[in-house]
């Protein structure tokens, strides 16, 4: 199970939020604190098969990716979870390509200094 938390800029506040809801995915909605502007933060929880559908989902809505951060959680408990569960139950493990970076990223091994 994954928790993905995204900045979502005002100009595609509604496609997002619309693309999430046409999924059956439960969101919050998060007013951003920063000086970036108007933009809010939306978290969700997502079965881990599904991160990747509505990833997509999302990127074609306008998803620049420029604040994305995708956790592992124990636990969620939503109005619309187990229907999502359910939905993506029959699929594959698979992962989205920014997840499968990430443990790229923390499989490279990474050399010290040398010395001569």
């Amino acid at each position: 199970m994954r928790l993905v938390r995204v900045l979502v800029d005002e100009e595609h506040r509604e496609e997002w939020l619309e693309a999430l809801s046409d999924r059956g995915v439960d969101y919050v909605v998060t007013k951003e604190g920063s000086d970036d502007g108007d933009a809010v933060l939306v978290e969700f929880p997502l079965p881990t098969q599904a991160v990747e559908v509505v990833m997509d989902d999302l990127r074609d809505a306008g998803l620049n990716e420029d604040y994305t951060v995708i956790t592992s959680v124990e636990t969620a408990t939503t109005k619309n979870f187990s229907e999502l569960r359910e939905e993506f139950a029959d699929e594959d493990d698979s992962i989205d390509h920014a997840e499968i970076r990430a443990r790229a990223d923390g499989m490279t091994r990474i050399r010290g200094p040398t010395t001569d």
